[in-house]
């Protein structure tokens, strides 16, 4: 069991990290299915209620936060995924259960230390989530400035 999860783990870290490049660092136009899944699962219900209204300016006050809520649900389904990746591979390497391992790579990634203790074997992966959480905010951060500039 421990094989499939570090397969796993290596499989969604690695996924999700392809998803932050394509979304918010490769400079043309790329999109990860993931952010594409993402922004039609927010699209879709506002664009049933909008197809309701009956005026354009009440259309438009349903559709407009779409893109905003987009990014933050695609910023939180980042580091949710980051956290299940980083947790199936803590699992796969120590031995720890799995709900062990999600707490200690939850902390690792959304906090600046680390819940490690005295157990070696996880100080890389503990690194690479505490270094994973700060970068992929920044990036998003430093995002949002061309998205305002587009409007």
């Amino acid at each position: 069991m421990r094989a499939v999860f570090g397969v796993l783990g290596a499989v969604l870290v690695l996924g999700i990290f392809s998803s932050v490049l394509r979304t918010l660092v490769i400079p043309r136009p790329t999109r990860s299915s993931f952010t594409r899944i993402v922004q039609q699962a927010v699209r879709w219900p506002c664009q049933r209620v909008a197809d309701l209204a009956r005026g354009a300016e009440t259309k438009d006050r349903v559709l407009a936060p779409v893109a905003p809520l987009s990014i933050v649900i695609t910023l939180m389904g980042w580091l949710f995924c980051f956290m299940v990746g980083y947790g199936l591979l803590e699992a796969a390497v120590s031995g720890l259960g799995l709900r062990e391992s999600l707490t200690e790579s939850g902390s690792s990634l959304f906090t600046l230390g680390f819940a490690a203790g005295n157990r070696a074997s996880l100080n890389a992966i503990d690194f690479c989530a505490a270094a994973t959480g700060p970068i992929v905010i920044g990036l998003q951060i430093g995002y949002l400035p061309t998205l305002y500039a587009a409007y």
